[in-house]
């Protein structure tokens, strides 16, 4: 009765996993860029009572005998399926529509803001926007990173370095925050790249492959995301060159790995490199590795998780735990069975 009982335990653990990865799932259900997880059992090593033996002249061979010790969890899988897009008006959501993910860090140091011009006398040592060409929209912008802070002159001085661990997410719903910088909600700063990259990169953002931080200037106007992930706005600085022009402030890196399943999950949609995902590489949507990947700006990309799906699951890990409970009740009343027997 003892094996029962122990496989019955397992059995309880196993489904009470399930639950959590379920439960876990239906909480996140509206979360944005949250991808479902499913849990799959696999049968713990089993018990030899007879080994099997071959034919012999007399009879033909008989099977092993054997009876298992219980169940485990095998994998608790990650489902990078996309999952539905929904439409909301505000310029800096973004969807992705194709494989990829965003590039976001904190960094090391206060992220200082570009020198806005305070007069048409002091173009030299201001932030002065790349403007964007009138028939492709794509020009190369102005870097802020280890190497520029984004003002041009002699007198400009050196930027900050970009963050140097990065996490992933395909939760878009973006924002600026009180400097110009480009955020995510919670915060992380976006990474992006000065021009369309062409090829593919393992190498990690830095000032040496054209990364930078995405700074759209406090009170631009008709802010937008393209399909290959350009930022544009219109310049509000009567002080500026390029003021009432529209203008590039960077384009939006993007990151893929050769196993999307492996990336280990961090706090708030964010993922982390594992050493089974794969190292990653980065690009610019509609150009180059992702030429089939898209940025859509007003969208974004909700949780993939299936309601029906998991009400399923929530049913079956509901009825596996009674069952494994009965199993225990039974086990149980067979061994009080035999202590009366052995007392009488």
């Amino acid at each position: 009765m003892m094996p029962a009982m122990y496989a019955a335990i397992s059995g309880l653990e196993a489904h009470q996993m399930m639950l959590n990865v379920t439960a876990n799932n239906l909480a996140n259900v509206d979360t944005i860029g949250y991808d479902a997880q499913r849990t799959t059992f696999v049968s713990e090593l089993a018990t030899l009572l007879s080994g099997g033996s071959g034919q012999t002249t007399s009879n033909g061979g008989t099977n092993p005998e054997q009876y298992g010790l219980g169940v485990a969890v095998g994998s608790i899988d990650n489902i990078m399926t996309a999952g539905s897009m929904e439409s909301t008006g505000n310029a800096l959501d973004v969807a992705i529509q194709g494989s990829g993910f965003l590039v976001v860090g904190t960094s090391n140091a206060t992220v200082a803001p570009p020198t806005a011009a305070t007069s048409t006398a002091n173009y030299a040592n201001s932030y002065q926007p790349a403007v964007a060409d009138p028939t492709t929209g794509v020009a190369s912008a102005v870097p802020i990173n280890a190497t520029s802070n984004g003002n041009s002159g002699t007198g400009a001085g050196t930027g900050t370095s970009l963050p140097t661990s990065v996490q992933y997410t395909q939760a878009g719903n973006l924002t600026t925050d009180a400097q110009g910088f480009l955020t995510t909600a919670s915060g992380q700063y976006v990474v992006g790249f000065t021009a369309p990259q062409s090829a593919s990169s393992t190498t990690a953002p830095s000032a040496n492959n054209q990364a930078t931080y995405i700074y759209i200037p406090p009170g631009s106007t008709n802010i937008s995301i393209g399909a290959s992930g350009a930022i544009t706005y219109t310049d509000e600085n009567p002080n500026d060159k390029t003021y009432g022009q529209t203008c590039i402030a960077g384009y939006l890196a993007l990151a893929s790995f050769p196993n999307q399943a492996g990336l280990s999950r961090d706090a708030g949609t964010q993922w982390s490199a594992s050493s089974n995902s794969g190292p990653a590489s980065y690009g610019t949507p509609d150009s180059g590795a992702f030429t089939s990947t898209q940025t859509i700006s007003g969208e974004l990309q909700q949780s993939n998780v299936d309601m029906a799906t998991e009400f399923t699951n929530m049913i079956e890990a509901e009825r596996g735990y009674q069952a494994n409970s009965s199993v225990i009740t039974t086990a149980d009343n067979m061994v009080q069975t035999l202590i009366q027997m052995a007392g009488a």
